[in-house]
């Protein structure tokens, strides 16, 4: 499973209105890529042992001053950190 999920999975399409014939455009995704983030999401939801053993650079890099009693502590940020790592392309 890739640790960004949704990475490089942004199709951009423009439409225009009919209104002003204005032109806009939005950011969609793949409903299987969209399924694939949040299987990613719950899997390591709650688990940052899990997370630091399967992807020991990311988590290090994100966490590397972190004890286990830390980690424990910050499940809430690290449920926060997660859910934003898993949906930034989708939130930004």
């Amino acid at each position: 499973m890739n640790v960004e999920p949704l990475k490089n999975k942004i199709i951009e399409m423009e439409y225009t209105l009919k209104e002003d014939n204005s032109v806009h455009k939005i950011n969609i995704f793949y409903e299987d890529d969209v399924k694939l983030a949040v299987k990613f999401y719950k899997k390591y939801y709650n688990n940052i042992d899990l997370f630091i053993k399967d992807y020991p650079d990311v988590a290090r890099q994100h966490f590397e001053d972190m004890d286990s009693h830390d980690r424990l502590y910050n499940v809430h940020t690290y449920n926060k950190w997660l859910f934003e790592y898993c949906f930034q392309d989708v939130i930004k």
